[in-house]
């Protein structure tokens, strides 16, 4: 019982909170503020060894190296678990970070959550919900 409380207060943290937070639902069209890192998009690209991911934003730093760090966190009420992922490329002129994917992540479809940070403040952060593997019916 014990363990499943725990799994839930880590759902409800990484994954709950910040979507009421920085839900993106219509708010997610605001304007940001003028220093607020935001995420545009992201893409999985599983043709590539390793598997990567290319990250869009806004305010994601000015200069190389990227200060910062992104993690995505797999929901799994039985196993969740956030990985942090390696850099492998930011560009600052166009606002874009290249990340290497986990390893076998192609084998756990799901909607996982891409978190963006470039330090503590509100302003440094966003989140985005990242369809990974084969996670919706065609239609």
């Amino acid at each position: 019982q014990m363990k499943r409380n725990y799994q839930m207060f880590l759902l409800t943290l990484f994954f709950v909170y910040p979507m009421v937070l920085w839900g993106q639902g219509e708010e997610r069209n605001m304007r940001p503020t003028a220093s607020q890192l935001v995420i545009n998009g992201a893409e999985a690209d599983f043709n590539t060894v390793p598997a990567r991911i290319l990250i869009s934003g806004q305010n994601l730093g000015d200069t190389e190296p990227f200060a910062g760090t992104a993690t995505l966190f797999n929901p799994d009420p039985i196993t969740p678990e956030e990985v942090v992922l390696f850099l492998l490329d930011f560009d600052p002129d166009l606002q874009q970070l290249l990340y290497e994917l986990p390893d076998g992540i192609e084998s756990k479809p799901g909607t996982y959550l891409l978190k963006v940070s470039t330090g503590i403040g509100i302003n440094q952060f966003d989140a985005f919900n990242v369809a990974i593997g084969a996670s919706a019916l065609k239609g």
